[in-house]
Parts: structure tokens; C-alpha cells; sequence
């Protein structure tokens, strides 16, 4: 019986490649990251790059499902975790914001918002991956906010589906408001203003 010879072990550790990934497209944008610019940031040579994930629009597809499970999933976590439906979307919109503007030489607003939706018009994967994260985070939030209108803890006047559908566009505003410049102190100010002219 012959064996099949086993491939070359990796020498990089895949979720720090996929970190240093993300970052380079998040700053550069996609069309902007070149090849080089990739290997460099994630310290692999390009086989390697091309073995692990076969190309760079893979390779790109690859990070933001990373993205979205790391830093974007941060926000929802936050939501959860508070029992008062105001904190809790409070707390949702502060930790998006952070994740968003995180200071030094990392990149300003959202990977999703303002990088992988560049892509979405001629990328029919990114556009459903991008289209099923915004709607699984919707869908999680209505649900909560049903739930507190059946309570009576908040306003009936508008439905869950379109208050989850406002706070999800809170998001991506305070991201465009951090990746033109915004300061941190004024996009945190305004986070009980927008929770409460969502919920009144």
C-alpha cells in the first residue's frame, strides 16, 4: 500500500496572519493592498499565501468572516449582557464605536462598512456574507426589543424590526463619523441621545 506523502506543516499561525490581514485591507481598502502588501503584513512568503488561501479575493473573504466573528461580534456580546434595554443598546453602540476608532496607527471605521462593501457590487459572495451578517444582527436585536415592548418597558409606536434596522445604521454612522475624523469624545456624547430617540 503507498502512503501519501503528508504536505509541509504551515509555519504561521493562520489567526495571526488573518489578523495582520485584516488590518492592512481595513487601512488600504481592497483594491488598495497589494499582494506584497499582504505578505508583508502577515510575515508569509506568497506560496504560502496562495497554499492556505488560494487567492487574495479568498484570502479577503476569509478575514472579514474573521472580522465578524472577533471584533464585529464584540457589539452584540456587549447588547446581551445588560438586562436594561437602554444600556444594553447603549452598550451596543459604545462598544461598536470603540471597535471602530481604536487609536494609534490602526484603522478608523468599519472593515464591513467601509472596506468589504466596495466590494459588494461586483463580489457576489462578500455581498451575501455581508447581507446574512447584517440580518442575523437585526434579526438578534428585534427579537430583544419585541420582547421589551411586550413588557411594556419600551414604545410600542415603532416595530422592532425597524428600531433593530435604526440601531444597526447608528452603527455604521458613528464608523463614518470616526473615518473622517470624529472625535471619540463627541461620537461617546452622543450615544444616550441616539439610544433615546430610538426607543421614545
Amino acid at each position: 500500500m503507498v502512503q501519501k506523502k503528508r504536505g509541509r506543516p504551515r509555519a504561521f499561525d493562520e489567526d495571526t496572519a488573518l489578523d495582520a490581514a485584516i488590518e492592512i485591507f481595513w487601512r488600504q481598502g481592497y483594491d488598495g493592498t497589494s499582494l506584497d502588501d499582504l505578505t508583508g503584513a502577515m510575515g508569509i512568503a506568497k506560496p504560502s499565501l496562495y497554499a492556505s488561501f488560494d487567492s487574495k479575493e479568498k484570502l479577503f473573504k476569509t478575514a472579514v468572516l474573521r472580522y465578524q466573528k472577533t471584533i464585529a461580534s464584540k457589539a452584540m456580546t456587549a447588547f446581551d449582557s445588560e438586562q436594561d434595554i437602554r444600556a444594553a443598546c447603549e452598550a451596543f453602540l459604545e462598544t461598536s464605536l470603540e471597535g471602530n476608532n481604536r487609536g494609534g496607527d490602526f484603522a478608523t471605521g468599519c472593515l464591513m462598512g467601509s472596506c468589504a462593501i466596495a466590494q459588494a457590487d461586483t463580489n457576489p459572495d462578500i455581498r451575501s456574507l455581508l447581507s446574512k451578517a447584517l440580518f442575523h444582527t437585526q434579526a438578534a436585536l428585534a427579537k430583544r426589543l419585541g420582547e421589551e415592548q411586550q413588557t411594556g418597558t419600551i414604545s410600542a409606536e415603532k416595530s422592532p424590526e425597524f428600531m433593530a434596522q435604526q440601531l444597526v445604521d447608528n452603527v455604521q454612522a458613528q464608523a463614518y463619523r470616526a473615518r473622517i475624523g470624529e472625535s471619540m469624545t463627541d461620537l461617546r456624547q452622543q450615544i444616550p441621545f441616539r439610544v433615546q430617540a430610538l426607543l421614545r
